[in-house]
């Protein structure tokens, strides 16, 4: 929820800026953040003309602020930041910061002469990161429809666009598609803009943006509504309990029967989704006839299953990317300890397990995980445990995966999304350190598998997962691991 909060609301914010600098015009709006009837927030962005090396262009700077509510406790997130863009979007400097809680993370970068470079500052380290790019370039979400010189759009037409996903670290194309022609009230005044749907990533976001190209409302596709405002109410302090719980309104309420933590085995029926999107299958989840799936993890650590990898299957599991850091001294370290003297993957990952779980405080979290960052803060929820265990495992040589999914919640009284991990230790092991369970239940659903590219592909799912339980086995509860 945090990486697209960040994506589709944060980012494109800082590019959202009005753009048509031909009259040189400083520009100063506000947008209110709601989920529902509920204000959670709001983004200010300030945009002047300003000269660089002799090329126009414009300085832009932002602030976001966000208040969520997430299992009963309150998340804040604050952004800020600034960036330089050229009339011609072929040039962009870009600092911003991101808090959450304990968590901070920084990225600032240059785009020039057809490069991104770019770095990424948490807990102290810097990982740099380059892509080459083609001419013009659209960063983040939906919003950024009004982030560049694009020709006006009649309703049916559509253009692609090179464009950066900072959530993912990865390039990509952005389809811009204009639906109609619409009339929205903006600040109190009734406003005539073009509708865009933005799809990058498997991910379409609509803005509302006006002839001069500011845009004026934008809805994300898990709840989220910016709408143009006055400072005034933009910054009115929430009430009190004026808080829209996310994880909450998220959550999937199955149908049929009963589930419970520790389930051995779940069969269920899902509907609702696209007929080319199904669950993937795996060991452990069967798909028994269409919409149909079973889930049944192994009873014992040594009933695990699963074919033997490959060279590049496992090199791909070991391997260290801008978040998922497994080469860095400090989670070598970290790693080391916590696996002490054990002599096999199954012995390393059962005391990666224990040490996550013991020494991770069960936060949540509105961020961008970053696995030096939970090790310096010692807190985060499943996004930052499985983060943090991805890289410890693989620090110590044992292959590990990311799992973005469904799980059952007491709290929720439902499924919520989560992640969890699972290592390769002469078979496939899911295990959840943040829960508590050093083998994931039955209740643990598999959506995406992958890195941190693969997580916005959630959007896919939110808001269309429908479920009915059809058999609910609590078998025997697994042992502790020993």
């Amino acid at each position: 929820m945090g990486l697209l909060v960040y994506r589709e609301i944060i980012v494109p914010s800082l590019y959202a800026a009005p753009v048509v600098l031909a009259a040189e015009v400083p520009r100063d709006y506000w947008m209110s953040v709601s989920m529902g009837d509920t204000r959670v927030g709001f983004v200010h962005v300030r945009s002047d003309p300003e000269m660089r090396e002799r090329v126009p262009g414009s300085r832009i700077n932002l602030t976001v602020r966000l208040a969520l509510s997430l299992f009963g406790q309150n998340a804040n997130l604050l952004l800020s930041g600034e960036a330089w863009r050229s009339s011609d979007n072929t040039a962009a400097v870009f600092d911003f910061d991101i808090a959450s809680g304990e968590h901070e993370m920084r990225i600032e970068g240059k785009l020039d002469d057809g490069t991104l470079d770019a770095r990424l500052h948490t807990a102290g380290e810097e990982t740099p990161f380059t892509f080459p790019v083609d001419s013009q370039l659209l960063f983040g979400g939906g919003m950024g429809a009004g982030a560049v010189d694009l020709p006006i759009l009649e309703p049916g037409e559509e253009v692609y666009i090179n464009s950066f996903d900072p959530t993912t670290m990865s390039m990509g194309k952005a389809r811009i598609h204009c639906e109609r022609i619409d009339t929205v009230p903006a600040a109190g005044e009734m406003v005539q803009a073009r509708v865009y749907a933005v799809s990058m990533g498997g991910i379409t976001t609509r803005a509302w943006v006006t002839e001069e190209q500011e845009t004026v409302r934008a809805e994300t596709p898990f709840g989220l509504l910016l709408t143009k405002t006055n400072p005034e109410e933009a910054m009115r302090p929430l009430e009190g309990g004026e808080r829209a719980s996310l994880v909450q309104s998220l959550s999937v309420q199955p149908k049929g029967l009963s589930a419970a933590v520790g389930l051995q085995r779940m069969r269920f029926r899902i509907s609702g989704l696209p007929e080319d999107l199904t669950l993937p299958e795996d060991e452990y989840q069967k798909k028994i006839e269409a919409g149909v799936y079973e889930i049944t993890p192994p009873a014992t650590v040594e009933a695990r299953t699963g074919a033997p990898l490959e060279g590049g299957e496992r090199e791909a599991l070991l391997a260290s990317d801008p978040l998922v850091t497994s080469d860095n001294p400090q989670i070598v370290a970290a790693a080391g300890e916590a696996v002490r003297s054990a002599d096999t993957d199954l012995e390393r990952a059962m005391n990666l397990y224990r040490w996550v779980y013991d020494n991770i405080d069960k936060v949540p979290i509105i961020s961008v995980p970053s696995a030096l960052d939970v090790l310096r803060t010692r807190q985060g929820d499943c996004n930052e445990h499985t983060v943090l265990f991805t890289a410890m495992a693989r620090a110590a040589g044992v292959p590990c995966r990311i799992v973005i999914g469904l799980v059952y919640s007491d709290t929720l009284g439902g499924f919520g999304y989560h992640a969890w991990p699972e290592v390769y230790a002469d078979g496939w092991l899911p295990m959840d350190p943040t829960l508590g369970q050093p083998i994931a239940d039955a209740t643990h659903i598999k959506l995406l598998t992958g890195s941190i590219e693969k997580w916005t592909g959630l959007v896919n799912y939110i808001g269309r997962v429908e479920m009915e339980i059809l058999e609910a086995d609590p078998g025997e509860t697994h042992a502790e691991l020993p």
